[in-house]
């Protein structure tokens, strides 16, 4: 029996859609008047990253409480604010080809569903600021392992594209889910050598993503 392709896309959001590198350069240099460098702010951002029974999400509040150890002029209130502006301009971040390309899908009569990991409302805020939650018929986000709450959100799929920066996460859910079709973007976590490793497409501009997905579906349902 022929599989069933569906026009439906699956895509991260940092690294993949969203430059999440300026991003987080840009968080760091909204501290400077309090006197915390990049390099201060970076050390502490790993362990502002609150991990349990595979759940993972940043927290602002806690990072701002550990940088302020070692520099008690930093005003808690205040230093909120001051990332959370950024956070509202956040759409600048936004690779230069995301909108085209999220707009070229559409026009494709592609369905788009957006799933990324991390604190619900800090991911959510980040998305909305983006302005491109418009594109999603769904927005999934998680603070678990992407492959487990993608488990059950897509138990119903025939064969989707999966689009996601990540190397270890494409990996995993090339193993335990086999409806999805991973596409690697490259530039944040994965390299051309990894998806060679993994046996997956890999591109670094979206558009080239694009391309790769409308003429896989088409080929495909002529095949059917």
């Amino acid at each position: 029996m022929s599989k069933i392709f569906r026009k439906e896309v699956i895509l991260d959001f940092d690294y993949t859609l969203f430059d999440t590198k300026a991003f987080k350069q840009a968080l760091a240099g909204s501290l400077k008047v309090f006197g915390v460098a990049a390099p201060l702010f970076f050390k502490f951002y790993p362990q502002a990253i609150v991990k349990h029974d595979q759940q993972y999400s940043y927290s602002v509040s806690v990072h701002l409480r550990l940088l302020r150890r070692l520099r008690p002029q930093l005003n808690l209130v205040t230093g909120k604010k001051l990332i959370n502006k950024i956070v509202s301009d956040c759409a600048k971040y936004l690779y230069p080809e995301t909108k085209q390309f999220l707009t070229n899908l559409r026009q494709a009569d592609f369905k788009l569903i957006l799933a990324t990991r991390g604190d619900k409302q800090w991911q959510g805020h980040k998305v909305t600021c983006s302005g491109i939650r418009p594109f999603f018929s769904q927005v999934l986000i998680s603070p678990t392992l992407k492959v487990l709450a993608l488990k059950e959100f897509t138990k119903n799929f025939d064969e989707v594209f999966f689009v996601s920066d990540h190397a270890g996460e494409l990996a995993h859910i090339k193993q335990k889910l086999s409806q999805l079709i991973p596409i690697m973007k490259l530039g944040g976590h994965g390299s051309v050598r990894e998806a060679r490793q993994i046996n997956m497409p890999a591109f670094k501009n979206l558009l080239h993503i694009q391309k790769y997905i409308i003429n896989y579906y088409q080929k495909s349902n002529n095949q059917n």
